[in-house]
């Protein structure tokens, strides 16, 4: 599973699951369970860009405490995994 910070002309942040977890910062949860978190962001900014998946690079975080997801929650609804993440402890 991959959090992933998107930025481009917007932030997005989205969750992968099934996918491999990119080198950086990761976490084993249990032997099935490879946590990743991702900053990329594009080469450039296009409104058309949204509607598919533009080539992305690694965006290095200056200030990783602003921006490194302090809370993940997954659940499976519906026969499929869902997630989120948040940049702050305590979300209501």
């Amino acid at each position: 599973m991959e959090m992933e910070l998107y930025f481009s002309c917007l932030i997005r942040k989205a969750v992968y699951f099934g996918r491999d977890v990119h080198a950086g910062a990761f976490a084993n949860v249990t032997p099935n369970l490879i946590v990743g978190f991702r900053p990329v962001m594009t080469k450039s900014c296009n409104v058309n860009d949204f509607e598919i998946e533009p080539p992305v690079e690694d965006f290095p975080i200056v200030k990783p405490e602003a921006f490194v997801p302090k809370r993940l929650t997954i659940d499976y609804q519906n026969s499929n995994w869902t997630g989120d993440f948040f940049l702050q402890r305590n979300v209501q």
